[in-house]
């Protein structure tokens, strides 16, 4: 690849930032587009300055810079050779014919897969298979792994998501349509040869399962733990008291914003039009500014908060927030189920924090040592309060959406989602557990407008921020 080709340099950086994204750096659009011009612009020459450049938009943590550092040595170093597919039959013999025939081929193979996902990545490998594997659910299948000694099974059940057994199929049919046009001798070594990518592909694959199960089941360092970055099911008493004093801080700083947000409105925003036309009365002189009144409305909240025993530490520090930040919107209401419903609102209304949280989880309004049952929840909720609902509510659903294998009724959540705003759900499970087992997540996201994880502090600040936005 030649320093001055602008595309080869292009598939090179996304085919780098693809790495990192497999490597457990969150790399969002924006940063990616960034990165493309900051190599455009220092020049892929000097490897120093690319990584520097890349470094300082792509590295958030300080604790990440070793292992950025030791990702791009791998990427960059002086004996890493990236190459397309088509590059490497050239190199080994084939001519431009033949690879332009191959080329087409997969044209024809994208063409068919059509929905479906491709496996032209497979045969491609570099960026695309990059892609292909961050993308797949590799990460649910690792979890139902569940230890270190099933790297194999793990890999080949990626694989299969990713249509291995499909591409030697297609290969055959492949093989077949090169045979008509050149011949049995230069059809099977092109065969050989794309198979030799397969089997390549499928080592990459291997090591990308490789170094991301190593990364999701590392163990964190002292240093680098937090209250506001681990989980709630695994912060001590004393961190959960921690944590719940940096809830109710983050409820005030919303509180602090949302009056200096009211004092805006009430002064409000400058009318050009009445002020230049009153301006001519005068000359201009004095010069007296029209303001014209600025409407902002505050949300109403529904809260249905599940407190089983599955989430309850994130069930908890919801609703304290919901206490704690109250003001921030015209009226709320809160219920708390497990397999029944029962309102909290008039309780945290006349209540402390602490005795309506432990009237909540006593079982005095409803049994919470049951299992949940979120369609007998939902049914129970449109049947009793679906009249009061309207357009200016916003429903939040607070649950892992597991349910224990009875009916989802997520069709009910879609009716109630119907008579309001938006409804947005906060998981306090990670995205790849979603759909495992009795997880009926991908069913309830559906009929949301948002669904947010909120395992921890920190994103339990970054879903609150959402709903006051809403």
């Amino acid at each position: 690849m030649k320093v001055g080709d602008a595309d080869a340099a292009t598939r090179m950086i996304d085919e780098f930032l693809w790495s990192l994204r497999a490597a457990g750096f969150t790399i969002g659009t924006s940063q990616a587009i960034h990165a493309m011009r900051a190599a455009s612009i220092v020049g892929l020459a000097d490897r120093s300055r690319v990584q520097l450049a890349l470094r300082a938009l792509v590295v958030q943590r300080r604790r990440d810079l070793e292992r950025f550092d030791t990702l791009f040595a791998r990427y960059f170093g002086a004996t890493a050779r990236r190459t397309t597919l088509y590059e490497r039959l050239v190199q080994r013999g084939f001519s431009e014919e033949h690879v332009a025939a191959v080329s087409a081929l997969l044209d024809d193979v994208a063409k068919r897969d059509n929905a479906v996902q491709s496996v032209r990545p497979l045969f491609e490998r570099g960026c695309a298979l990059q892609q292909l594997l961050c993308l797949a659910s590799n990460r649910r299948v690792m979890e139902l792994a569940g230890n270190h000694l099933a790297h194999g099974f793990v890999a080949h059940r990626v694989l299969e998501q990713m249509g291995a057994v499909r591409a030697r199929d297609e290969l055959a049919l492949m093989r077949t349509a090169l045979r008509d046009a050149f011949g049995d001798d230069v059809s099977d070594a092109i065969a050989l040869a794309l198979r030799d990518e397969l089997d390549a592909a499928a080592g990459d694959v291997r090591a990308g399962v490789s170094e991301m199960f190593a990364l999701e089941h590392r163990e964190v360092p002292d240093d680098e733990k937090s209250t506001e970055t681990t989980e709630f099911a695994a912060l001590t008493d004393a961190e959960l008291d921690e944590a719940r004093r940096a809830v109710r801080e983050f409820a005030r700083t919303l509180k602090g914003g949302a009056r200096a947000r009211e004092k805006r409105v009430r002064r409000g925003r400058i009318d050009p039009h009445k002020t230049l036309k009153r301006a001519l009365m005068t000359g201009g002189v004095p010069f007296e500014r029209i303001s014209r009144a600025r409407k902002r409305s505050k949300p109403a909240l529904v809260l249905l908060c599940d407190v089983s025993d599955s989430v309850r530490a994130a069930a908890r520090f919801m609703l304290e927030f919901v206490y704690a930040a109250q003001e921030l919107f015209s009226r709320t209401r809160s219920f708390v189920f497990v397999s029944e419903l029962a309102e909290t609102t008039e309780l945290f209304d006349t209540e402390p924090v602490s005795v309506a949280l432990g009237r909540a989880y006593s079982g005095e309004l409803i049994a919470v040592n049951s299992n949940s049952n979120y369609g007998r929840v939902f049914r129970d909720f449109e049947q009793r309060f679906a009249a009061d609902l309207t357009r200016d509510m916003t429903v939040v659903v607070l649950g892992d959406g597991r349910t224990n294998y009875q009916a989802a009724g997520a069709e009910l959540l879609g009716r109630i989602g119907q008579k309001v705003r938006s409804v947005i759900w906060l998981c306090p499970e990670r995205p790849d557990r979603w759909g495992v087992g009795d997880s009926a997540m991908f069913e309830y996201a559906r009929y949301c407008s948002q669904v947010l994880s909120v395992a921890t502090v920190s994103e339990l600040e970054v879903a609150a921020r959402a709903l006051v936005r809403r």
